[in-house]
């Protein structure tokens, strides 16, 4: 790390000290996407979600920590049960951005590719399997068929209000006859 990643973490450990626990997660965040291969950041971040008592998200962060506490161990398995025990939707939401050789601790490269083992035995070759990428397919052609819709009782409105200020007018030039 560099010397403005020391000074990051100066102020992170400053904002802890005063409790501000949400702009010291902010921090961490920002470091982890520069530094996405150090698992002590990960394991740092997790100890702020459990402190403001988001377990699922401590989990998230503490899954590639080797050797955890029993409420660390706690906060993974409601992470996992949080992904439905399935690999490929844990392997995407820990957010990896970072190639596994790259990662900074043998038991976190392990268990990524464990996660990924398990992906290729169930037909999920990539963290984004083929049954997400049906499902959000199914998303995007609603979504479209939506819009359609939406443009044709739009359509529909205008026609009818065009229609109602012709049909208006004409009853004015009906009347304004009657009274000429």
């Amino acid at each position: 790390m560099d010397e403005s990643n020391y000074q990051a973490l100066e102020r992170i450990e400053a904002d802890l000290k005063i409790g501000d626990l949400g702009k010291a997660r902010d921090r961490l965040h920002s470091l982890i996407q520069n530094h996405p291969a150090d698992t002590s950041l990960r394991s740092r971040l997790a100890g702020i979600y459990w402190q403001i008592k988001l377990p699922v998200e401590a989990g998230r962060y503490w899954y590639l920590e080797e050797n955890r506490n029993e409420d660390e161990e706690f906060a993974v398995d409601i992470f996992k049960k949080n992904c439905g025990y399935r690999a490929s939707v844990i392997l995407r939401r820990l957010k990896l951005k970072v190639d596994i050789a790259q990662l900074d601790s043998e038991f976190a490269r392990e268990q990524v590719r464990e996660l990924v083992r398990l992906c290729k035995v169930d037909g999920e070759v990539r963290p984004f399997g083929k049954k997400e990428s049906e499902r959000i397919d199914r998303k995007k052609k609603l979504l479209v068929d939506n819009n359609r819709a939406c443009w044709g009782i739009t359509t529909v409105i205008i026609i009818l209000a065009a229609a109602f200020v012709a049909l208006v007018d004409l009853l004015v030039r009906h009347l304004m006859s009657l009274f000429t």
